[in-house]
């Protein structure tokens, strides 16, 4: 049985968190390359907020640094396809950019979005729906 001990919050360069909303845009960070990112009125689920533009992340696999002396982790996302280094803080040090023929195009455009509407507005749809090349 395992046993709940802590939670790791992943935050950009910046300490802004990430959110888990499908990708609508790019975002630059300096010394970073585009990250796939979640551009939002409200709080993102169809309530009062701030808005914002924030790196989105869907994390599917894990891995430890034990290569290097300060620690850290490795995360797949399936957004992206991104690899991105994160201290023991939680803090995104690194990004890591997949070969250009797995980046979802649309219109010859970098594009991360699904084929599904995002959640505080059903009726947005990419176009086209589907990546004409990539993921």
């Amino acid at each position: 049985m395992y046993k709940y001990e802590d939670t790791v919050l992943f935050t950009d360069p910046h300490g802004t968190p990430f959110a888990g909303l499908d990708p609508t845009t790019p975002l630059s960070l300096p010394g970073f390359p585009a990250l796939p990112a979640a551009s939002f009125p409200g709080d993102g689920f169809g309530g009062e907020g701030p808005g914002g533009i924030r790196a989105s992340l869907d994390p599917e696999g894990l891995a430890l640094d034990t290569a290097s002396k300060e620690g850290g982790f490795w995360i797949s996302d399936e957004y992206g396809p991104y690899l991105y280094h994160f201290t023991m803080n939680g803090t995104m040090d690194a990004a890591v950019v997949p070969p250009n023929a797995l980046l979802p195009l649309r219109k010859g455009v970098v594009n991360f979005s699904s084929n599904n509407p995002p959640i505080f507005d059903k009726e947005e749809r990419p176009d086209p729906i589907n990546p004409t090349s990539g993921r």
